[in-house]
């Protein structure tokens, strides 16, 4: 059956707005097809199971619902076809407005919703992707680690008197305890300046106060570094600070390849003018701030921090579905299970660095 004069669409931006006339015979038949089901599920007393007539069979499930019932599943299934039929790729729950029913006859709805940008991807994309500075680790990076693994191996001696700076402070409150380092410099370290046991101190934290028993003060007496060596499973000082430089190289390659991927799903993304739809982009944002107490003042700063992941998610997406890269949910399912993630992250992270690696490797070369 042709649909083009029982489905039309209205595009402008990502807002789409299907207009739905739902053929005679198809409401008909659906109708008929519901009568059947309804006949056969209703039981009605003196005949068998799908025996009974019609009218009984209706009239104790109700007209109202019936009519109810068929409308909801013309609109469901007519506004699968019409999405189906236009290959678009809902962002937001579609709203239904019915501005014409009569059993038998006529159903006439229109549905509006924001769609998945969509777009060709070259086989061949014209991106420029700058080439992140080469990975290094200073030797104050080195030092600071260093200094932190003696500081964890410390032991901590109690003591009298107010605290100082580096000591630690043992606090408690409703059977819980907690310790926190003095940090002269710390927002939450400061406040424990003068602190002496058995002393009640109030702190606040992100707007809020809290009243805390200060239990004990305690000197941090910091091992030898061939101690920490040892505890660490190295001969010396030197050899672990070997492999604190091996393991901080690491890190720093593996963070200069993930920036190097984003700047390559960012370009693509460039290329095809690719933009979250703006409601979608609006309800994520919202929902980023109550997680930050819905600060105001952090919106445009949140705004761009979403706005950016969810055009590398979309053109990742966009990728991996024209190039045959999506994921298979056997990998993914045996991935999330391995790391012990969430399968949708692990999904989402597949689809990311795939993408990314194609544009890598496909996009068009430039003599230096």
């Amino acid at each position: 059956m042709d649909h083009t004069q029982t489905i039309q669409l209205e595009q402008d931006g990502a807002t789409v707005r299907l207009t739905i006339t739902v053929p005679k015979e198809e409401i008909q038949a659906a109708e008929q097809h519901l009568q059947e089901e309804i006949r056969q599920a209703v039981d009605i007393p003196g005949f068998r199971p799908g025996k009974a007539p019609l009218h009984l069979a209706l009239a104790r499930y109700g007209q109202d619902a019936f009519e109810a019932e068929l409308k909801e599943r013309l609109v469901e299934g007519w506004l699968h076809k019409a999405i189906q039929e236009h290959a678009l790729r809902p962002a937001t729950n579609p709203q239904v407005d019915i501005s014409d029913f009569q059993p038998g006859e006529s159903l006439t709805f229109e549905a509006s919703f924001e769609a998945f940008p969509q777009a060709d991807v070259p086989d061949t994309p014209d991106v420029d992707i700058p080439e992140p500075p080469s990975p290094e680790v200073s030797e104050e990076e080195i030092d600071d680690v260093l200094q932190d693994l003696q500081r964890r191996s410390a032991a901590l001696k109690p003591r009298d008197g107010p605290a100082a700076a580096g000591d630690v402070v043992r606090i408690g409150r409703g059977g819980h305890t907690w310790e926190a380092e003095v940090d002269p410099e710390g927002a939450l370290g400061n406040q424990l300046m003068g602190a002496q046991a058995g002393q009640d101190i109030t702190i606040e934290h992100e707007g809020t106060e809290e009243t805390f028993t200060v239990e004990g003060i305690y000197e941090v007496i910091l091992p030898e570094p061939e101690e920490v060596a040892q505890q660490y499973g190295k001969e010396s000082w030197d050899e672990l600070r070997e492999e604190v430089r091996a393991e901080l190289l690491k890190q720093a390659e593996s963070d200069a390849e993930h920036r190097r991927r984003s700047a390559a799903l960012d370009a693509m993304a460039d290329t095809l003018g690719l933009e979250p739809p703006p409601k979608m982009l609006a309800e994520v944002v919202e929902g980023e701030l109550k997680r930050f107490g819905g600060k105001e003042e952090l919106r445009e700063e949140v705004e761009k921090a979403v706005r950016r992941r969810l055009r590398r998610e979309l053109i990742a997406r966009m990728i991996c579905e024209q190039k045959g890269l999506l994921p298979e949910e056997d990998e993914v399912t045996a991935q999330a299970e391995e790391s012990k993630q969430d399968a949708d992250a692990v999904r989402a992270r597949l689809l990311s660095e795939r993408a990314a690696d194609w544009v890598l490797n496909n996009q068009q070369r430039r003599d230096a």
